[in-house]
């Protein structure tokens, strides 16, 4: 294993072993979190590998900041996303099945980052259909919820608020509106603003006068 890496290795491995820490606290101290090995080993080998493919993609131009910072906030979005839609259910809860509608956003960004071969132009291209899928997911998500609220879920009925109602000041649980808006839009922000260091980062590669005309 050459230095570069083992280096790779032991800062993913580290930032790993901190990441744990937090459900590690929150297993110590709060009688409701209820994490067992599988939960912590899930997450320790995604936030490994979603750290060791930061350090391996960045390094391609580790000379140009926008595309390391476009890598940065791309792999975190997806690495929140991963988390977020099974364990809370960005779409009613974690057991309604509209939410693998978020699966086409991990195959988009996955198979078009390969075919992109990582360039900084082309990975402006995948976050930026990264972003119009997430915001699209949302839409169609407020049409449904708007026509039936218990397509939320069980119990939707009660708690939801449709769009007409969005303002109405309620206390305590989100309501659907507000989740799908609040989850959604955070997302697709996140790989809208990856997608314009991307592109940042090619016209970076760019002659001066290539530059000035584009």
């Amino acid at each position: 294993m050459s230095g570069t890496v083992l280096k790779y290795v032991v800062r993913a491995a580290i930032v790993s072993a901190c990441f744990l820490l937090l459900p590690l606290t929150g297993e110590l101290l709060v009688d409701d979190f209820a994490w067992g090995p599988g939960d912590f080993i899930g997450v320790g080998v995604t936030v490994f590998a979603v750290v060791l493919a930061y350090q391996v993609i960045s390094g391609l131009m580790s000379d140009n900041l926008a595309y390391r910072a476009g890598v940065g906030i791309g792999l975190l979005g997806a690495l929140l996303l991963f988390f977020v839609v099974p364990a809370v259910g960005a779409i009613g809860g974690e057991d309604n099945s509209a939410n693998i509608m978020y699966l086409a956003v991990f195959a988009v960004g996955g198979l078009g980052a390969l075919v992109a071969r990582f360039r900084p132009a082309g990975m402006a291209i995948v976050l930026s259909g990264a972003a119009l899928i997430v915001a699209a997911i949302g839409v169609v998500s407020l049409v449904a919820v708007e026509m039936d609220p218990a397509w939320w879920g069980e119990n939707a009925a009660e708690n939801a608020i449709t769009v007409s109602q969005l303002f109405r000041i309620k206390i305590g649980e989100p309501t659907p509106v507000q989740q799908i808006l609040g989850i959604n839009g955070t997302f697709a922000a996140m790989f809208g603003v990856s997608a314009l260091l991307f592109q940042t980062a090619a016209r970076g590669q760019l002659p001066a006068a290539q530059r000035a005309m584009a």
